[in-house]
């Protein structure tokens, strides 16, 4: 097998005869700014932006059920979890050529620059995106709660 540029790599089989080790997806570095990242796993790639007055969060979460998302919101950190199940094969014996989708937990914590008004914002799931739109709030004093997310289309 021969890479991009031409070099020859070695077929390297994963356990139990999964896919080769080599071709397994690694996890993306985090974008963000005015913010940082706090901690993060098998993590769904985000951007986080401010915009008049808001803060804006796009995660990539394509195959995942939106009833399988909690956001949380603590002060200045925003917690994203979900589930993203793995698809049944139901056919025979499968071998992969490829297998570059990563399944199971994923875990986003982000530290905001700004306190945010948890009763206002507004979380939607569309086409395989979540979009938090999070009003900055003045006054720092804030309590944790769990957003609910919409589904939208």
């Amino acid at each position: 097998m021969t890479n991009r540029s031409g070099k020859k790599e070695k077929k390297t089989e994963g356990a139990k005869g999964g896919p080769p080790v080599g071709l397994r997806k690694a996890s993306p570095s985090p974008r963000a700014g005015g913010g940082k990242l706090v901690r993060e796993s098998d993590s769904a790639t985000m951007d986080v932006y401010e915009h008049k007055g808001f803060i804006f969060v796009e995660v990539d979460v394509a195959g995942v059920d939106p009833e399988d998302i909690r956001v949380m919101v603590d002060r200045h950190e925003l917690r994203i979890e979900g589930v993203k199940a793995e698809a049944a094969l139901t056919e025979g014996n499968v071998v992969f050529h490829c297998a570059e989708r990563s399944f199971g937990r994923f875990r986003r914590v982000f530290e905001l620059g700004s306190a945010i008004d948890s009763e206002r914002i507004e979380a939607t799931f569309k086409n395989g995106v979540l979009l938090l739109k999070m009003p900055k709030l003045q006054d720092r004093r804030q309590t944790v709660r769990q957003i609910k997310v919409r589904v939208d289309g």
